[in-house]
């Protein structure tokens, strides 16, 4: 379930559909923390764990290859799953 908001900004990034399935499907999922997107938010992304994953499961010169599209990040509503924004990452996602 997407907002508008999500859509909107979505289209405007230019990020391709698959691209939400693949963070659907291999996306590692952080927490949101006060500093960054607020309680209630879980932050779903590409991280080293994911990508593994998907060499598994493509190879590893498809994810080479495509690079570039797993620097998407999405951002959910954690009690609704509804995805309220999406975007490119600009740096870390920090663990706790």
């Amino acid at each position: 379930m997407h907002t508008k908001h999500s859509k909107k900004r979505a289209q405007q990034r230019c990020i391709p559909h698959i691209v939400q399935e693949w963070l659907e499907k291999y996306g590692d999922i952080e927490y949101g923390s006060p500093e960054s997107y607020g309680y209630g938010v879980l932050i779903r992304f590409f991280s080293q764990r994911s990508r593994k994953k998907m060499e598994r499961y493509y190879g590893k010169q498809f994810v080479n290859k495509n690079q570039e599209l797993l620097k998407y990040y999405r951002i959910e509503d954690s009690r609704t799953g509804a995805i309220i924004t999406t975007g490119i990452l600009k740096k870390r996602v920090l663990r706790k």
